[in-house]
């Protein structure tokens, strides 16, 4: 990514990788990106746990059919 190909470089970004706004991708922004990456990740998979609405009519729905066709 681009803190792996701006390792080392001076004069950098946020955008480059310089999370610690120090001007050098190093370690410190490593150690940075590490403390930060687990609580990213919990709060785009706690969106994905609730079913839309839709999907729980359809379920009734088939479910509905499949018993009607049945009989």
């Amino acid at each position: 990514g681009v803190l792996g190909a701006n390792f080392n470089q001076s004069n950098m970004t946020f955008a480059d990788g310089d999370f610690n706004d120090d001007g050098l991708v190093d370690v410190a922004d490593l150690g940075i990106l590490g403390a930060n990456w687990t609580a990213s990740q919990t709060t785009g998979n706690a969106s994905a746990l609730v079913p839309e609405p839709t999907t729980l009519s359809l379920l009734a729905m088939s479910m509905l059919m499949v018993g009607r066709r049945r009989r």
